[in-house]
C-alpha cells in the first residue's frame, strides 16, 4: 500500500498496522518517506507485545556527528546512539535494520525504497567525510 498524507500520517499508519496485526497477518510492516530531504521511517509490529517499533533511515544522525567534530568514538560516550552510528558508519548503521525489516517482502516491491535508502547512506557518508 502507498499513502500520501500530512503530519498525522504516522499515527494513522501505526493504527492500520495495529489493526492488521490483530487480524493475525503474517507480516505487518510499513514505511513512509520524506518529500523533501531523503528519509525513510520503517515500521513493524513487534510480535511479542503487538507494539509498533520503528527505525529512521535519516542522515540527521550523521549530520549531528559531523557538526560535533568527533575525532574518536569515546568523544561520544555520553550519546550512545550517536556513538553506535559513528562506530558502524552509515552503511552498516542503516543497512542492518533495513535488511532485517525487508525480510518477508518480495524484492520487486522494494526497488524504489532501496534507492532511497542508498541515497540517505551516500549523503551521510558525504557529511562525515567533510
Amino acid at each position: 500500500m502507498s499513502f500520501i498524507g500530512c503530519s498525522s500520517l504516522e499515527d494513522e499508519l501505526c493504527e492500520l498496522l495495529n489493526k492488521l496485526s490483530t487480524l493475525k497477518c503474517p507480516t505487518v510492516k510499513g514505511y513512509w518517506q520524506g518529500d523533501e530531504d531523503p528519509f525513510v521511517e520503517l515500521l513493524w509490529v513487534d510480535e511479542t507485545d503487538n507494539s509498533i517499533d520503528s527505525f529512521s533511515v535519516d542522515s540527521g544522525v550523521f549530520d549531528t556527528i559531523a557538526e560535533m567534530e568527533i575525532e574518536e568514538a569515546d568523544d561520544l560516550s555520553d550519546y550512545k546512539d550517536l556513538q553506535v552510528a559513528y562506530q558502524q558508519g552509515p552503511r552498516d548503521y542503516f543497512m542492518k535494520p533495513f535488511t532485517q525489516w525487508q525480510q518477508g517482502i518480495p524484492p520487486e516491491l522494494l526497488s524504489d525504497l532501496n534507492e532511497l535508502v542508498e541515497e540517505v547512506i551516500e549523503s551521510s557518508e558525504e557529511m562525515i567525510e567533510e
